[in-house]
């Protein structure tokens, strides 16, 4: 359920809206993560500056919760200001990777070009070699077709522009016992850092 009011005013280059939003009890499914999103809840508060206060919780077996700003003066280009918490949470369920994953950090800096810093771990991951593989060569495939005759905007509009741009400084990845590269040929358990 959602509920609140915000109205907006001012131009595309420069909104200013007032209001507030509320969240209670959502779910939606991420099919670039392949993870179903559970009792979502969210509290956003609008000011005319273009300045949003938001604070979320969202369930995926484990729990993200997030809090912060983002600054919407530029509608395409917004300026984030996150602090994330995940603990034990899905975020991939995919046919060639799946993990969860633990851990803090920030999300800062323009839509498209995030910066994300702090720690995480991950607690139970698989990479299935043949699957990587295969989504790999389909991405190779399609990169070697001749499209000035054909139109692929509607097989590359999955494209996300924050998962292109992202970068990750000053941040450290555990993975921990139980995650594994898996193929037909072998299974090796991962546990390790990298800074």
């Amino acid at each position: 359920m959602i509920s609140g009011q915000v109205g907006f005013g001012g131009t595309l280059d420069k909104l200013s809206p007032n209001g507030e939003m509320t969240l209670i009890d959502g779910e939606a499914f991420a099919p670039g993560l392949g993870v179903r999103l559970e009792n979502l809840f969210g509290t956003s508060s609008w000011t005319p500056d273009g300045v949003v206060e938001v604070e979320g919780r969202m369930e995926s077996e484990g729990e993200a919760a997030a809090t912060g700003r983002i600054e919407i003066g530029s509608i395409a280009n917004p300026n984030l200001d996150l602090e994330v918490h995940l603990e034990e949470f899905r975020a991939l369920d995919r046919r060639d990777v799946s993990a969860k994953l633990s851990g803090d950090f920030t999300i800062q800096g323009p839509y498209t070009s995030t910066v994300v810093t702090g720690d995480l771990f991950v607690d139970e991951g698989t990479l299935f070699v043949e699957e990587f593989q295969r989504a790999a060569n389909v991405v190779d495939l399609l990169a070697s077709i001749e499209t000035t005759q054909i139109d692929l905007s509607t097989v590359l509009e999955d494209s996300n522009r924050f998962l292109e741009n992202v970068r990750m400084e000053n941040t450290t990845l555990t993975v921990q016992r139980n995650s594994w590269i898996r193929s037909a040929r072998m299974n090796v358990e991962l546990d390790g850092q990298l800074d």
